[in-house]
């Protein structure tokens, strides 16, 4: 096991990213990690990699008995979405995501909704990018945090 993975017991949400991993590598690492629920983050739950498409994906996570939700509403937007590749753009589409996140009635119900998931299972947040710095999981994680006191965010590192 991971020796940066805090116990099972503690309040902890999990992130992780599947770049350049199939479906078995991941598998292996929610496993490892306790994961009971899988929370899905992107937009569109396509993927090249095989067995990481929503269908998929979801039918193995619930053979390894873990959870599986996708909340759409908590996806980055595609004209969003190149600003986080960028250093640069970075910071400016943190912040247009996360007014997303906070002034949008269906991304606040979802993030809600995804806050009692947290609450009630030991979580993962799913998106593409293995680099959390490169991905808005990390403000969805954030705004998770503002709704869940004492939440701890660690990034699952392959």
């Amino acid at each position: 096991m991971d020796r940066h993975i805090p116990p099972p017991t503690e309040r902890t949400l999990y992130t992780i990213g599947y770049e350049s991993r199939g479906q078995r590598g991941l598998l292996e690492k929610l496993k490892a990690s306790y994961i009971e629920a899988v929370c899905d983050v992107r937009q569109l739950p396509l993927s090249r990699v095989p067995g990481l498409s929503k269908t998929a994906l979801s039918a193995a996570l619930g053979e390894e008995d873990i959870a599986y939700h996708h909340y759409r509403d908590l996806g980055n937007p595609k004209e969003n979405r190149a600003g986080y590749q960028d250093p640069t753009l970075r910071s400016a589409s943190r912040e247009e995501f996360t007014k997303l996140l906070t002034s949008h009635s269906p991304r606040v119900a979802a993030l809600h909704e995804l806050a009692a998931v947290v609450v009630a299972s030991r979580s993962a947040l799913l998106c593409y990018e293995a680099d959390p710095e490169c991905c808005h999981r990390r403000d969805v994680a954030a705004a998770v945090m503002d709704l869940v006191p004492g939440l701890t965010v660690v990034n699952l590192h392959w």
